[in-house]
């Protein structure tokens, strides 16, 4: 192996067992040989630490935190440590999906243009959400920085899980983190903000299985209304953007009738089981793209209600992306 390895792969964990350990087989197991793999424990109370102390590999680096950085926090840890170039994050609760994903990895960025800052894998599925499935064939291998930030607003965090996402290593050293406070919407706020400087790369190859449990950050994450407040926080400076090229009224409701209205919706779901603070902090946010607290519970209520396949909000999706698809000639597709 070389002093400095083509790549590192960057797994935070906290309280990981079981997971933990398919986890690092599957990087172990991996047919591309020259990469270093840095774990950073975020203070384990579950044995995960005993684990990680029958890990003998030299390509292995292990960092024991004394105190819980954040989901976020832990993330910059490791970029800061990394010695690649590029990094491939791998949270603890995934795997490699098959021996030749880091290969599938390595070739994309022997090819990929100069000007790729970042990559997300596995974008492809069904769904029976609208604007998912639309996403889905919308979204071109290459998205452009001034295109960027559109698809974010319309599509939300595209990228996917932070599992998903490859990126050169200096752009998260290099002046730029994920926000610490940002731990449940912390990704979606990154990448959007970093897309702005650099093209992103969109493949259909899953490399890696991404593992849906009770106990996942997006989950347990956000019961009190923090995911809200980092949403509201990330959207706002979106519209503010966007309002120089987009319609500003129509970005607003279509923030409110989508993003709002799920947040509504967990809120609601939140209230009948005896917890209020959800609904609280929604009432409370006073951002000032935000409708008053009235209009927001009324105008929003339908889509709270009737809107979990995006069927009511889909044609607005459509309509605001239109409304820049000359400037777009390579997203001709039939289904706008």
């Amino acid at each position: 192996m070389n002093s400095q390895p083509s790549i590192s792969i960057l797994t935070p964990v906290w309280n990981g067992l079981p997971f933990i350990k398919e986890c690092v087989e599957s990087v172990l197991q991996q047919e591309y040989h020259d990469f270093e793999l840095l774990i950073s424990d975020n203070s384990s109370t579950d044995g995960t630490l005993d684990y990680l102390d029958t890990i003998d590999d030299p390509r292995v680096k292990i960092f024991k935190q004394e105190h819980n950085l954040g989901i976020m926090g832990n993330v910059n840890f490791l970029f800061k440590n990394a010695s690649a170039p590029i990094c491939q994050i791998l949270c603890a609760d995934d795997y490699f999906t098959t021996s030749s994903s880091l290969t599938k990895v390595i070739k994309y960025w022997s090819r990929a243009s100069p000007d790729i800052g970042f990559v997300s894998f596995g974008h492809c599925g069904t769904s029976n959400k609208k604007i998912i499935q639309f996403q889905t064939e919308y979204l071109p291998e290459v998205i452009e920085q001034d295109h960027a930030e559109i698809c974010f607003f319309v599509f939300g965090n595209f990228p996917g899980n932070l599992s998903e996402v490859s990126v050169l290593t200096r752009l998260v050293t290099d002046g730029n983190n994920f926000k610490t406070k940002m731990d449940f919407a912390g990704d979606f706020d990154f990448w959007s903000r970093l897309s702005k400087a650099v093209k992103i790369g969109i493949q259909k190859d899953q490399i890696i299985y991404v593992r849906r449990h009770e106990n996942t950050a997006s989950n347990y994450g956000g019961l009190k209304g923090e995911c809200y407040e980092q949403h509201v926080e990330s959207y706002e400076r979106l519209i503010d953007n966007l309002s120089q090229t987009y319609n500003r009224k129509q970005l607003i409701r279509y923030f409110h009738y989508g993003i709002y209205a799920y947040h509504y919706r967990v809120a609601i779901k939140s209230a009948w089981r005896g917890r209020f603070t959800y609904l609280k902090i929604m009432i409370k946010n006073d951002a000032k793209f935000l409708w008053p607290v009235w209009q927001r519970l009324l105008f929003t209520l339908p889509y709270t209600l009737f809107n979990r396949n995006q069927d009511l909000t889909f044609n607005l999706a459509k309509k605001i992306l239109k409304s820049q698809a000359e400037e777009y000639k390579h997203l001709t597709l039939k289904s706008i």
